[in-house]
């Protein structure tokens, strides 16, 4: 979590330059003015994209959230050709990780399509 918390920091530090600056600028007396909750769920939002999702995944098997990521899936030979045998890996975490999500009764999840130069899988969930 430390990247997590780190960016968590930079934008709390922020926030208070940025007040100190206002206060500055102004010539009334100085009041701290918290984040709103809309600021703070906008730190969080950026905090977590900006962690790079094999980062994600390592911190979930790490605290056993998931399981171990298989390093490749074998499908049945009989369904595709010899050289369509093994799944890639980003296939295997994405199935790993629907498989727990589902095991935790996560029902109101929406996988959108990937491209195929995104580095990371668009989750949704119902609110």
């Amino acid at each position: 979590m430390k990247p997590l918390k780190a960016h968590m920091r930079h934008q709390w530090v922020k926030h208070l330059r940025d007040e100190i600056e206002k206060a500055n600028l102004s010539e009334g007396k100085f009041t701290l003015r918290p984040p709103s909750r809309f600021e703070l769920v906008e730190w969080v939002n950026e905090a977590w994209e900006n962690i790079p999702r094999k980062t994600i995944i390592k911190g979930f098997t790490k605290c056993k959230i998931i399981s171990t990521m298989p390093t490749s899936v074998e499908v049945p030979e009989s369904t595709v050709e010899p050289a369509e045998r093994f799944v890639d890996d980003g296939a295997a975490e994405t199935t790993l990780v629907l498989e727990t999500l589902l095991q935790y009764d996560v029902s109101n999840l929406d996988v959108i399509a990937m491209r195929e130069e995104e580095d990371e899988i668009n989750l949704h969930c119902d609110e």
